[in-house]
């Protein structure tokens, strides 16, 4: 293997293409903000619902364990996936601005 072939396949930093890391970042907050309102909405919707009880039935010991996990799951999409958004948000702003530019212009 000669020299120039080895040149050849490497690249440099300022040579590689993050077009595919800002596709997959964009990518990753469209869909954790459509998740994360899902997930709000509908672990609300039973947490409400488990405290609305009118006929007391769901005060198993069972259906406690449920509504705990649901509340551990409404707290994820209130605060863990709206933080990796804002993450993400920062990453795509701060990681080199004018190729950024170049991918939204492209």
């Amino acid at each position: 293997m000669n020299s120039s072939t080895l040149n050849a396949t490497n690249t440099t930093r300022g040579d590689f293409n993050y077009h595919l890391y800002y596709t997959v970042g964009i990518v990753v907050i469209l869909v954790l903000s459509v998740l994360a309102v899902a997930t709000v909405v509908s672990n609300g919707v039973f947490l409400w619902t488990f405290y609305k009880d009118p006929l007391k039935c769901l005060r198993t010991p069972s259906a406690i364990f449920i509504a705990g996990l649901t509340s551990a799951n409404f707290l994820t999409g209130l605060i863990v996936e709206p933080a990796l958004v804002v993450f993400y948000i920062i990453w795509l702003h701060v990681s080199n601005s004018k190729d950024v530019i170049k991918f939204f212009a492209s």
